[in-house]
């Protein structure tokens, strides 16, 4: 699809000199199917837009399109953006099954388009009001594209993701709805290339890994939206200066005009793939996560990733991360309660250690709360697992899974009252899989099943 539109001068900001910040910045395209037999107008487009933002959408002005095709070509302003947008209208272009395998999609004829720059300081909120406010309006719009990480919202994925409530509440999605990963893999080296596509409009750099073994690309997935994460909060290292991610636990930035010329012409992410063309999105500004300084360059962090590998290691995750899993774990409490009270006893499983349990029937609800350090400390609190024993109202009797790294208050095996207020995570761990507070359906279908299981 043609996103090619004239956004014009207004969208122009300063930028910084900082090494890892874009010369110029990058604008952020959204583009909706929009069904029906008659081509979208603006004077509609704008109706609909004025009653979900419950004001006249402002119309800066109409643009002329360069290209005859386009419907319709404005400049407006939205209440939730520092900067203007500019909305249009198109015809769609052909789908293939692989891009997005939907029969309302194909049937779609034309699109409806957004265009903008973010405040870097609140991408992720630009976003996931953008995305909100392009899908109210349309009335039953099959998907959303995110041109600028390739990812398709279908109408389902867009419900759950960006209009979910609990007690009322609108829950946002996670920061890494921003970002794509992508793992491009070499057969005949068993190593993965791993790198992101959709940071640049957040005004940081896209992140890679180079030479990633193929059986820790999980990890080094979490590595990246760690960090990514933490980018969207503070400015990122120097190169090559050392970044912690967790205790005892540091990377590096480098640029990938570095490291790529290392790596042999076969390698995914060498200079082979870094052909200096205008539509290649894998130049330009990209750090790739190494080893800290302290270590020989190597073209991933071994030692972090092996770390990750042991169910012990813990990252540091943006603030903004911790506060949204952690007001997530509290609104769903009461069905997280509701799921454990009705679980059969001969199901349930509250020693500390329940995977090394010869039950494969066993269930374990874990409860992760913040706890403070010391009798002393006034730092902020270490964030510690527990294994849940009973409910009372408001408050849950668990018990502490491991040894704290930094609290000298409590030892591993140690039980106590924990308060709603202070969790910042649950998980129940089931015999196929582990399940958070953001898979509550998921959760309720496995429970489900093991019940029926037990009752044959």
């Amino acid at each position: 699809m043609d996103s090619s539109t004239n956004l014009d001068n207004p969208l122009q900001i300063e930028t910084s000199v900082n090494p890892w910040v874009l010369n110029e910045p990058e604008p952020t395209t959204l583009l909706a199917l929009y069904p029906g037999d008659q081509a979208p107008t603006l004077e509609a487009i704008a109706k609909t837009a004025s009653v979900y933002l419950t004001e006249p959408l402002n119309i800066v002005k109409q643009l002329e399109p360069d290209d005859p095709k386009i419907i319709f070509n404005a400049v407006v302003e939205l209440p939730f953006l520092k900067q203007p947008a500019v909305i249009f209208s198109e015809p769609a272009q052909p789908l293939s099954p692989q891009e997005l395998d939907d029969a309302a999609a194909n049937e779609c004829k034309w699109v409806i388009g957004i265009e903008t720059l973010f405040d870097t300081c609140d991408a992720h909120l630009n976003f996931v009001e953008l995305m909100r406010f392009l899908a109210k309006l349309i009335t039953n719009c099959p998907a959303i594209l995110d041109v600028n990480c390739g990812r398709w919202f279908p109408c389902e994925a867009i419900e759950k993701q960006f209009f979910t409530q609990i007690d009322e509440v609108i829950i946002d999605p996670p920061e890494d709805v921003l970002w794509l990963i992508h793992a491009i893999g070499q057969e005949e080296t068993a190593t993965v290339w791993v790198h992101t596509h959709g940071l640049l409009r957040c005004g940081n750099p896209e992140l890679e890994m180079l030479q990633v073994p193929i059986d820790q690309v999980t990890q080094s997935c979490e590595l990246i939206n760690t960090i990514a994460g933490r980018l969207l909060e503070e400015r990122p290292p120097e190169p090559g200066c050392d970044m912690q991610i967790g205790p005892h636990m540091n990377v590096t930035l480098q640029p990938w005009q570095k490291i790529a010329p290392l790596l042999a012409e076969n390698i995914p992410g060498c200079m082979t793939d870094r052909i200096d063309e205008p539509d290649n999105p894998h130049i330009g500004l990209r750090a790739v996560i190494c080893s800290d300084k302290s270590q020989e360059c190597n073209t991933y962090p071994v030692d972090v990733i092996e770390k990750m590998s042991r169910d012990d290691a813990v990252l540091f995750p943006a603030i903004r991360v911790a506060d949204r899993l952690a007001d997530l774990a509290r609104a769903t409490w009461p069905l997280l309660v509701h799921e454990f009270n009705t679980l059969p006893k001969q199901l349930l499983r509250t020693d500390i250690h329940p995977m090394t349990s010869d039950d494969q029937q066993a269930v374990c609800f874990v409860i992760k709360a913040s706890l403070s350090l010391s009798y002393e400390s006034t730092e902020a609190p270490e964030h510690l697992w527990f294994v849940i024993h009973q409910f009372e109202e408001n408050r849950v009797l668990a018990q502490l899974m491991n040894d704290p790294v930094q609290n000298d208050i409590y030892s591993e095996g140690d039980t106590t009252w924990i308060s709603r207020e202070t969790i910042s995570d649950w998980s129940v761990i089931t015999p196929n899989a582990s399940y958070g507070p953001s898979q509550l359906e998921e959760l309720a279908a496995a429970l489900s099943e093991l019940k029926q299981g037990i009752a044959i």
